[in-house]
């Protein structure tokens, strides 16, 4: 749809946040939770929260600017990048198919 019309690109990129953002909220609340409440143990959970949140968000962080990129692109009127990433997606979905 945003190759379409590239200036709904952006709707397109909100998607991929909406499953990012709530799950990094609730890790977060917890871990200020347990940093505001507990004193040593809170300290133990805020890190054993905090740890894997900046892990995930290092992984996770090129893959989501990677997105955002092909979507500012398009909206340059540049649809080579997407054009790119739909053809690698299906290849892969067809590998999976079989």
């Amino acid at each position: 749809m945003a190759m379409k019309a590239p200036i709904l690109a952006p709707f397109s990129f909100g998607t991929l946040c909406i499953w990012l953002f709530p799950p990094a909220l609730l890790l977060g609340a917890l871990a200020i939770f347990a940093l505001e409440t507990g004193t040593g143990i809170g300290t133990v959970i805020g890190a054993a929260l905090g740890v894997p949140a900046f892990a995930a968000l290092v992984f996770i962080a090129p893959w989501l600017f990677h997105w955002f990129f092909t979507c500012f692109t398009l909206m340059a009127a540049r649809p080579r990048m997407a054009q790119a990433k739909a053809k690698t997606l299906a290849m892969r979905l067809e590998a999976l198919q079989g």
